[in-house]
């Protein structure tokens, strides 16, 4: 009889160690699903930020590129002695977003990312917080010393000399545009691809 008690407290003991250890693997697997969705939704958001982050990047270097032509108009005509007149564009800049990255590192969902999709995307968006610096400290220094509006109206020697480094400035953020547009376009082909996967 006592040979019997120990077998059932035996039996009950495998019973229940088995039920913990199914209802833990079961949570595991429902935790590991859920990581698996956070960062495939992380990944669709990325990716919708980086391809609205490249037509945005594309359009400020199509205007770029059209006024640094601008400039070396203004700035031919003031070494020919011709009139020199004003430029006829809008100087712009805008802010690059960075949320979908920003929330997938906050959310930890990038642990659950392939790693070297993972280091291409921070590469991108490191570069891309650089550039976005270097422009920020350009327009602030501008925007404060009430720069921009002489410099675009290319009246007198100091306007000229502005838009001299202005054009400067505008062909080296311009390199800088074209290189992060295409680390955008090899991000969008490998994000793409793996989603697709998925």
């Amino acid at each position: 009889m006592e040979n019997l008690n120990y077998r059932k407290i035996f039996f009950e003991f495998v019973s229940i160690s088995f039920a913990v250890f199914l209802g833990l693997m079961m949570n595991q697997c429902r935790d590991s699903y859920n990581n698996k969705q956070l960062a495939n939704q992380l990944l669709n958001n990325i990716l919708t930020e980086v391809t609205d982050n490249k037509e945005l990047v594309s359009k400020l270097l199509d205007n770029h590129q059209y006024i640094i032509g601008e400039i070396d108009s203004v700035l031919f005509r003031h070494e020919n002695g011709i009139d020199e007149g004003d430029i006829s564009a809008d100087l712009s800049f805008s802010i690059v977003n960075s949320t979908a990255w920003e929330t997938a590192k906050l959310t930890q969902a990038i642990a659950y990312m392939d790693m070297d999709l993972v280091a291409d995307i921070a590469g991108m968006y490191s570069y891309q917080d650089y550039y976005q610096s270097l422009v920020m400290t350009y327009v602030k220094d501008n925007i404060l010393n009430s720069e921009m509006t002489k410099m675009l109206s290319g009246d007198g020697v100091e306007a000229i000399d502005e838009l001299q480094r202005m054009r400067v400035f505008l062909s080296d953020i311009s390199v800088m545009e074209e290189k992060l547009i295409g680390q955008y376009k090899e991000v969008l082909e490998v994000t793409g691809s793996l989603v697709e996967v998925q």
